[in-house]
């Protein structure tokens, strides 16, 4: 009984893992639309553009407490097919909380200002820390974030003890900072910038580039190097 239930969980973690992998394709494919310079921008459906993010109110990741526009938290905890291995897989990992966040920016678009509203957005943002994943960091640095962690779940009503729960913690975290390189991928429009108060003291012209998404086609970003550049 025990197997095809380990058979059962197996292949419903497969189902979901490849309509991510499908969802994560079209995102990625949206992406292969030739960039537009800043001088040829116009009203247009699907404008791909490239540049330089300028915070205007920026948030604070859960556990470094970087500041930026975009954030995604991960707390996992091992599940019971991990438990006695010494070396953990992905699969040996349950998630356990996760933490979303984003907020308006600018996209300085060969030196000049774009306005990148994130309502209705989704990123692509490569992983700034992983607390088991020795490509990234070291697993000592988990000592560092504990405390953090430890807030992030007891804020969600996990209560989490020091002695039996630390070990069996894992963290992801990605944003994405202040000047850093982004493609976005979105509707596009020209507006007054009257429209945005938040932006008012730090644009000088009358008009701004906008670029958002809708519920159906949502705004696409991403720092990934291989969408950057590729």
């Amino acid at each position: 009984m025990e197997i095809l239930l380990y058979i059962l969980g197996a292949f419903v973690a497969y189902l979901i893992l490849l309509r991510f992998i499908s969802h994560e394709r079209k995102l990625k494919k949206r992406f292969n639309k030739p960039k537009t310079k800043y001088s040829a921008l116009t009203d247009s459906d699907d404008v791909h553009i490239s540049g330089r993010t300028k915070l205007i109110a920026s948030l604070n990741t859960p556990i470094l407490g970087s500041k930026c526009c975009y954030f995604k938290t991960t707390v996992f905890e091992v599940n019971r097919y991990g438990e006695g291995d010494i070396i953990k897989k992905d699969s040996d990992w349950s998630e356990l909380k996760s933490e979303v966040g984003s907020s308006d920016f600018i996209l300085e678009v060969n030196l000049q200002p774009v306005l990148i509203l994130t309502a209705s957005s989704e990123a692509l943002v490569k992983t700034n820390i992983d607390t088991h994943s020795e490509q990234l960091l070291d697993t000592s640095e988990f000592e560092n974030y504990w405390l953090n962690i430890k807030a992030m779940l007891e804020r969600d009503g996990v209560r989490v003890c020091n002695v039996y729960d630390k070990f069996g913690k894992r963290v992801k975290e990605s944003f994405v900072g202040n000047d850093e390189p982004l493609s976005v991928v979105g509707k596009g429009s020209w507006r007054p910038v009257i429209d945005f108060p938040e932006i008012q003291n730090i644009i000088e012209s009358e008009q701004i580039y906008v670029v958002r998404g809708s519920e159906k086609k949502p705004l696409v970003f991403t720092n990934s190097n291989s969408l950057l550049w590729g």
